[in-house]
């Protein structure tokens, strides 16, 4: 059999590798011509059949606001790159313009940007912004042919072209008005652009390097790891050249400064270009808002969010000598605060309530396909092949990415794959290089590499368009990602389209639904009632009360089977439902039950709404008959006692109050006794404030 192979394989590959030139260049272009076309079927079929995911309206509401009005106040959580790039399309149409006021703060924002999208026509503002997005993909993949036909071969460069094409991670992600792609894609070419630097430095290849790290720098404030990155690919830039050493004898001491000296100048040009970039992204202005508006808090009292002295003392530094722009110093402070945790962290079916180290590494292997997954065990096998002179190549490759995942180790925020989508395009090239080399060796290796690859794609094909929710298939597809992982690795709100769609194939006229998400329920015209969810109060939708019992067809989103945002199993109505089978699965998002279904618990927390919404009316009796209702029907949560605790406390009622509160505190420790919840937060606070 092994002759028969050989005998077989390699004159084929030889012919191939031996066409002519126009043969050859006429087989490229019809493979450059089918990767495009899937390529383009693929972003469009993913834009088309997504409703929107939790961030997208939220970006294209400040994307918009900066082109309309230059206000760089509405979501400063993230820098302008992206969130201009999806909204300038939007430039083109008739809309009616966001409302957004003095008062910016997040969820006032985020309640204002679903209005923007979804009081306009929601279908076409989603799929103009997501193509315009797209193009930052297929940049991505131009990059990846470049770099791998640069740096290793031809062979090599179509791998990576083939692997990013249809890799379900890029693909989900590229179309999305997020800010992970760009950031992902600009490090990758600030990365590429230095190692042209390094093999022959002209001025032009240094700007090119140091816009790509501002364009870095503007696409996500994580970006801020290009600098050590670059440092880090400069120092063995250095260390290989003089363990070359100097063709005429310079001493290695004297070479060490010499080129030590040489790339800190390089270094420094290149930082310096790219916070020029960064500030052209905020119109070289260092305050946020136009007109003497002014962000709903300063740089300075919004440091007390973070822990330690050093961070803010740095931000305040900044802020006042405007180093930096003040919308970029606020969102940096913002993704301080928040990857600081702790937050819940919903993996392989248990909530935690604190970041796990191990998460973005065990995602990494839920969410890759298992052909990228064996074509990157070869590669470190046949990393000697690949890795270069001085293994300059393979520091190049691993580096970045190996920076980014330790720094993910130490997150106090695990909520998806796409903070850490940046070591894609690395590893890619890095298993695209050694499986080529591989191939090209020994024809039984270029089978198994053709089984790899066969085993990507076929895997990739069967998820569209739902690769948000894609895990390979020994975690159970997208139909189980919601039992491995949560949010935007499974469901991100983006299915309300596909349930449309179910029900009117299913002709179901009476239904309840559980949606997490930022997109509008009733834009889709579903024929749902919904139940609560951590969110709903924001959108001032009517709380209705389920029955305890009902018989029909019931949606759930996967997220809220999580239980991320309930903060505990023991406050989501619907943790029930993880274990439980369901009758079908909606684009690997939204779960379908039918039969009888016991809604006592989502019946409780809608009560719970309601108590809250009657006591901001100053209705205290009616508050007191919901939260009632909501302690008989689930007696073990924390809330409806704490409700009633301060209704009481609010009518100089202490004792009363003081026995409602103590018991919202046991019931809640109860739930978690490693975690403490809001419910358990806020009752001790009253209790301290009674007399």
């Amino acid at each position: 059999m092994g002759n028969l192979v050989n005998f077989s394989i390699a004159p084929w590959i030889a012919r191939v590798t031996s066409q002519r030139p126009l043969a050859r260049r006429l087989l490229a272009g019809c493979a450059a011509a089918t990767l495009f076309a899937v390529f383009a079927a693929e972003v469009t079929s993913a834009s088309r059949n997504l409703s929107a995911t939790w961030d997208e309206p939220y970006h294209l509401l400040a994307g918009y606001a900066y082109w309309q009005s230059g206000d760089y106040g509405v979501n400063p959580e993230h820098p302008p790159l992206a969130k201009l790039l999806g909204a300038f399309p939007l430039l083109f149409m008739r809309l009616k313009g966001p409302r957004v006021g003095w008062n910016d703060a997040k969820p006032i924002a985020i309640v204002a940007a679903r209005g923007f999208v979804y009081g306009n026509d929601a279908d076409a503002i989603l799929l103009r912004a997501r193509l315009a997005e797209a193009l930052v993909g297929l940049l991505l993949v131009l990059l990846l042919f470049e770099a791998g036909h640069r740096m290793f071969s031809a062979g090599a460069a179509w791998v990576a072209a083939t692997l990013a094409v249809f890799d379900p991670n890029l693909i989900a992600h590229c179309t999305q008005v997020t800010t992970d792609y760009a950031f992902t894609c600009f490090l990758f070419a600030a990365v590429y652009a230095l190692w042209r630097v390094a093999e022959r430095p002209t001025w032009t290849r240094l700007a090119a390097c140091g816009v790509m790290s501002g364009l870095a720098l503007a696409s996500k404030h994580s970006a801020l790891l290009v600098i050590p990155t670059l440092a880090l690919l400069a120092g063995v830039e250095i260390a290989c050249r003089v363990k070359r050493g100097q063709p005429g004898g310079l001493a290695p001491r004297r070479l060490l400064a010499r080129e030590s000296i040489t790339w800190v100048g390089r270094l420094i040009l290149i930082y310096i270009l790219a916070l020029v970039v960064l500030w052209g992204f905020y119109a070289f202005r260092y305050a946020a808002r136009p007109d003497g508006m002014q962000l709903w808090a300063s740089v300075d009292n919004y440091t007390i969010l973070l822990r330690g002295h050093l961070a803010p003392r740095l931000l305040k530094t900044a802020a006042r000598f405007k180093l930096l722009p003040e919308s970029y110093l606020f969102g940096l402070i913002d993704v301080l605060w928040v990857t600081g945790g702790p937050r819940s962290t919903f993996l392989l079916g248990h909530l935690y309530p604190h970041a796990l180290w191990y998460y973005f590494p065990t995602a990494f292997v839920i969410k890759s396909t298992l052909g990228f997954l064996g074509l990157l065990v070869l590669a470190v096998g046949a990393l000697e092949t690949w890795s270069g002179e001085c293994h300059r190549k393979a520091a190049y490759l691993l580096i970045p990415p190996g920076l980014l995942m330790a720094v993910s180790l130490t997150s106090g925020t695990n909520m998806g794959i796409r903070h850490v989508l940046p070591v894609y395009p690395f590893l890619i090239l890095a298993a695209a290089a050694g499986a080529w080399e591989l191939a090209r060796r020994r024809p039984t290796w270029a089978i198994v590499v053709a089984c790899l690859m066969a085993l990507h794609v076929s895997s990739s094909l069967r998820t569209a368009p739902d690769y948000l929710a894609y895990s390979n298939e020994l975690f159970g597809g997208k139909s189980q990602t919601y039992r491995r992982l949560s949010d935007s690795n499974a469901d991100w709100g983006q299915g309300l389209r596909e349930v449309r769609a179910y029900l009117v194939r299913r002709n179901i006229h009476d239904c309840w639904l559980a949606y997490f998400g930022s997109a509008d329920p009733a834009y889709y015209q579903l024929p749902c009632k919904l139940l609560p969810d951590p969110f709903l109060r924001w959108w001032r939708v009517p709380v209705d009360i389920p029955p305890e019992t009902f018989h029909g067809v019931l949606l759930i989103s996967g997220t809220e089977i999580a239980a991320p945002y309930w903060e505990a199993e023991a406050f989501n109505p619907y943790s029930g439902f993880l274990q439980a089978k369901p009758a079908a699965t909606i684009g690997g998002s939204i779960l379908v039950f039918e039969g009888n279904v016991d809604l006592r618990r989502a019946a409780a927390t809608a009560h719970l709404y309601k108590a809250l919404d009657r006591m901001n009316a100053r209705d205290q009796e009616g508050a007191i008959q919901e939260a009632l209702q909501a302690q008989v029907l689930d007696p073990q949560h924390p809330g409806p006692s704490f409700l009633l605790g301060y209704i009481l406390a609010q009518s100089h009622r202490a004792e009363a109050a003081r026995l409602q509160l103590e018991e919202s505190v046991k019931l809640a420790h109860a739930a978690h006794p490693d975690f403490e919840s809001n419910w358990e937060t806020a009752a001790k606070a009253q209790l301290a404030l009674l007399p």
